[in-house]
């Protein structure tokens, strides 16, 4: 991984080294993070790390894959205090996000993986996914599950699962846009 830091018009490269947990031809494909996180989390397929550029520091993060062969969605969630991701099977992994530590200690703490699909995977709908939006304003996710039809909403915080609404479709992608402020309706005579 190419680390370029900028002081001035001055622009100085260095190299980040792949830890031994890298394998044959792996290598860093997507980085993800967050304004106020000094980490980022690297994506090698379904291997994942947490990576301080600062320290020039990488380590794999343990998300317990399980069956999973993809991850469908990810994020910081929770103003950067935590990162969620949602593989192929349904479950929902959940970290606690501290920052900057030192020691053997890791940024990501591993909280718990929520399996959100009691069903077999080869019931998925053809061409359908399960889908992860993120809340900006409070301590919810929402994943759909295209098997059984449902909008599942997840408690990060209590690290469960609060409701689930049925659906009369197969749901499709998801995006969070937000909840509107009355307060901010300038439109009111």
């Amino acid at each position: 991984m190419l680390l370029i830091e900028q002081a001035g018009n001055i622009f100085t490269a260095s190299k980040l080294l792949n830890t031994e947990t890298f394998t044959g031809t792996m290598r860093i494909g997507t980085l993800d993070g967050y304004h106020s996180a000094e980490h980022f989390i690297g994506f090698a397929g379904t291997t994942l790390f947490a990576i301080h550029p600062e320290d020039g520091e990488m380590t794999p993060l343990d998300w317990q894959v399980g069956t999973a062969t993809a991850i469908t969605g990810y994020g910081f969630a929770e103003q950067g205090e935590k990162f969620v991701l949602l593989d192929n099977t349904g479950a929902l992994t959940i970290f606690n996000y501290h920052g900057h530590v030192h020691g053997d200690e890791s940024a990501f703490e591993f909280v718990s993986k929520l399996p959100l699909n009691t069903g077999s995977n080869t019931t998925l709908p053809a061409g359908s996914r399960f889908e992860l939006a993120i809340s900006a304003s409070d301590d919810k996710v929402y994943v759909t599950n295209p098997i059984t039809r449902q909008l599942i909403t997840v408690d990060l915080h209590d690290a469960e699962v609060v409701s689930e609404k049925q659906l009369p479709y197969v749901p499709g992608k998801m995006v969070w846009l937000g909840i509107a402020n009355l307060a901010d309706d300038h439109h009111d005579h």
